[in-house]
């Protein structure tokens, strides 16, 4: 409890201030953006010593108090879904949006308000005056958000309603009842702020994560200099396990490169001379000299972080359909007030409007959905934009992206050819001895096959990179050299490749699958085909899905022929290879246009601007930052599994929702007809109208254990 005379104590001091200001919802506004400014600019132009004095104390009060609701009252609105938040930030307390800051002001202020009121109710009679200054700062920020609400759509809402109706109860001497209502309107303000989309880092910072310094060969000679000191036109060497930081082209060396959060391709390529070669790709082995051409945000990687940013910069509505629709009768409900007054007076023309009780919706429409957000991530799925589950019910279309979301990084061996007088298991022992100490996927891949055929891995006394497209070790029992690679590597080596090469190579790329050659004492005696591995889970939930009437799709930056093999062993119709980033998204709006509702799953960097086009964007957890950044959901466990259950917690979110509607909406029905028939007074009224939020909240708060697996038919599925 001592917890909370901070949160008393920090609205009290803000809303003295607001007392004494023209405009309290611009002093909040003012508050918050002064403080996100603060750790940038902490010195201000033009300001005498004494206001200056006053800002800095006034900003310590309030981030002091920011600091204590965020440590202590955010987790109890749902550790899970808190803690899964801040993996995705950078500091111990996660960066405050203005929203948050806004919202955590006002709860203080109802907090303030409440404890007031009490006070004066059982202990202190004059200090109704306390009380009374909440209230009419109440009044001002809550008329100023009429007042912007009617600027931004040009019409009549509940909120409207309730700015005549809380003038009415406040300046009438209500102040008990006031109090309540402004603490009950901080916790449902709260609650929108913490279920909207948070955990976002800004875009183009990602994009541009570089290391603190480099290598650049100047005159034949390697010298290390910071980041920020590389130059277009420099030689920057990279090696293997290196993110590339740059664009540029290859002038020296070769090396394997995995572009597939940046291209989708699925298996590593060749690069060498004269290649270009991308900032964000990963260097899995070799050795190269780039010369830098575009850096920052002008590389290919930085430009998507541009659109990004100005994609996210649309608007978006922040409302939930049911508050939405419950506007509709801020018309019939004002002009049914205005019609009755000369028959049954102000008070009770005035209750009316207080019968309307949809500003009860937009409190426990927000507690339920922050009940669901909650439920969802106890069960590994992070929501972090609740616009997201109420839009899961309008989609019809889940396009996948291929690469790393139907399909892991780790390849699989699919078959082990053998070119001369030794057995396929002697084959991929040898590969394994050469593959033993590296990490990368195709590495893993191999070494995974000869555990699984429990093969005795010969030893090995040396390991050298050959031009980045293999390896070249000694046996140590035979004496002899092994090579495994590339079949230019092999050709490089002038190591012949044998006359089956050909066939069993032009069968194996065009299947879209990688082939690793390898000879012994200069001779090719095998080869190991590689095939991207389609996640464990996929084929189940992709049947589930397809039992809940979706229609799917894949889009992919890989080759057509993989692509294909990979829609037709899923069964899926419709598939589009060889997409670049800005075509992935075009896609996207064409479906739109079409008419279908989009939910996009992808985890690369190109597939980031399709996911910003889509209604709804999916991530796993594990996948590229600007993925997980740009996604409005991250499925935490890693895998698809949750997905089919996810559109499913959905629809029981919508249900509850309209169960909400009915019960306020008949309590309304209730209120108005004691009005009119009973002479119901403004008190009456109001206690209809808690009975109505209490009762609405008990509908919203009601359990969701096992909501992403209570589903009896995706038990059997399962099964």
């Amino acid at each position: 409890m001592l917890h909370l005379i901070p949160f008393v104590l920090g609205g009290t001091t803000i809303v003295s201030v607001f007392c004494l200001s023209k405009s309290p919802k611009s002093l909040l506004n003012q508050l918050a953006d002064d403080n996100e400014k603060l750790d940038n600019n902490p010195q201000t132009q033009g300001k005498s010593p004494l206001k200056q004095r006053s800002l800095d104390l006034l900003l310590s009060v309030e981030t002091a108090y920011q600091g204590k609701i965020q440590k202590y009252i955010d987790p109890l609105l749902g550790q899970s879904r808190h803690q899964h938040l801040q993996e995705f930030s950078s500091t111990e307390l996660r960066q405050l949006s203005k929203q948050e800051r806004v919202a955590n002001l006002q709860l203080g202020i109802g907090g303030g308000a409440l404890a007031s009121a009490l006070i004066s109710r059982f202990v202190y009679a004059p200090f109704i005056g306390v009380t009374m200054l909440f209230g009419m700062s109440d009044l001002f920020s809550f008329y100023y958000t009429g007042y912007l609400e009617w600027k931004r759509t040009r019409r009549l809402g509940s909120i409207h309603l309730a700015c005549i109706y809380d003038g009415f109860m406040w300046l009438g001497g209500f102040a008990m009842i006031g109090s309540l209502g402004l603490f009950l309107f901080g916790i449902g303000l709260k609650i929108k702020a913490i279920t909207e989309a948070r955990a976002h880092k800004h875009l183009n910072d990602i994009f541009q994560l570089q290391p603190d310094t480099v290598w650049v060969r100047v005159d034949g000679v390697e010298l290390e200099i910071p980041f920020e000191k590389l130059s277009i036109g420099d030689t920057l060497v990279l090696h293997s396990g290196q993110v590339v930081p740059v664009d540029g082209k290859v002038i020296r060396g070769a090396a394997m490169v995995d572009r597939h959060v940046l291209t989708g391709e699925a298996q590593p390529v060749e690069t060498t001379v004269d290649d270009q070669i991308f900032a964000s790709t990963l260097v899995i082995s070799g050795s190269i000299d780039v010369q830098v051409e575009q850096t920052g945000t002008e590389t290919t990687a930085g430009r998507l972080g541009a659109i990004l940013e100005e994609n996210s910069k649309y608007e978006v509505s922040t409302t939930l359909k049911v508050i939405e629709a419950s506007d509709r009768y801020a018309w019939p409900t004002l002009a049914l007030s205005a019609l009755s007054l000369p028959f049954i007076g102000s008070a009770r023309a005035i209750s009316i409007m207080g019968a309307n009780f949809s500003y009860s919706i937009a409190i426990t429409g927000s507690v339920a959905m922050l009940n669901y957000l909650n439920a969802a991530s106890e069960n590994a799925v992070l929501i972090k934009d609740f616009k997201a589950l109420e839009n899961l019910n309008d989609i019809d279309l889940i396009i996948f992206d291929k690469t790393g979301t139907l399909t892991v990084e780790q390849p699989k061996v699919e078959r082990v050819y053998q070119f001369d007088n030794y057995s396929e298991a002697q084959v991929l022992a040898f590969a394994a001895a050469a593959e033993a100490r590296q990490n990368h996927p195709i590495a893993s891949a191999i070494l995974a096959a000869a555990k699984a055929a429990e093969l005795a891995i010969p030893a090995i006394e040396d390991t050298h990179y050959a031009l980045g497209f293999g390896l070249k070790v000694k046996l140590t029992e035979e004496n002899k050299t092994l090579w495994v690679g590339s079949a230019r590597f092999l050709e490089q080596e002038n190591i012949e490749l044998p006359a089956q090469f050909a066939h069993s190579s032009q069968a194996c790329y065009a299947e879209g699958h990688s082939l690793v050659m390898v000879a012994l004492d200069n001779r090719c005696i095998g080869g190991i085909e590689l095939r991207p591995s389609i996640r464990p889970e996929t084929h189940q939930i992709i049947q589930r899905l397809k039992q809940q009437n979706l229609q799917l799709c894949i889009i992919s930056g890989d080759q057509t022929a993989p692509t294909r093999k990979l829609a037709e062993e899923l069964g899926i119709d419709r598939y589009f290879a060889n997409v670049l980033p800005d075509g992935k998204a075009e896609l996207v709006e064409r479906f739109q246009q079409e008419g279908h509702q989009v939910c996009f799953i992808g985890d690369g960097i190109n597939d980031a601007i399709a996911m910003r086009k889509a209604k709804v964007s999916i991530s796993l957890r594990g996948a590229t930052a600007v993925a997980t950044d740009t996604a409005q959901i991250i499925l935490m466990g890693g895998s698809l599994n949750k997905l089919p259950e996810l559109f499913g917690l959905a629809q029981k979110f919508e249900r509850r929702l309209v169960q909400n509607l009915y019960f306020t909406s008949g309590v309304s029905i209730l209120a108005l007809a004691g009005i009119f028939l009973g002479g119901f007074s403004f008190v009456v009224t109001e206690s209809l109208g808690f009975v109505s939020i209490i009762g609405a909240l008990a509908i919203a708060m009601k359990p969701v254990q096992h909501a992403l697996t209570d589903d009896k038919e995706l038990k059997e599925l399962d099964k």
